[in-house]
């Protein structure tokens, strides 16, 4: 686990959301379609993630990656962009 999204070495995170070029990563047209500018696209990428999370809510997605149940927790995916 890395503390950033930024810090994790195969992330498009620094494509999408801090707008880096790189040679591995090229924007999906979907997400290319969600906003007309790069500004717009670059905070709903994030949007969901915004709120500061609670300690009993990364408590459970933690024990839901752990046992890959994660889908199961329906505060997470109702903060789903999809």
């Amino acid at each position: 686990m890395v503390a950033r999204p930024e810090n994790y070495p195969c992330s498009s995170y620094r494509s999408n959301v801090m707008g880096v070029d790189d040679d591995l990563t090229q924007p999906h047209e979907n997400f290319l379609e969600l906003m007309p500018s790069t500004e717009e696209r670059q905070h709903r990428y994030t949007a969901p993630f915004e709120d500061e999370m609670g300690r009993r809510e990364l408590v459970q997605i933690r024990r839901g990656v752990d046992d890959m149940e994660l889908l199961k927790i329906q505060s997470f995916c109702l903060k789903l962009p999809y």
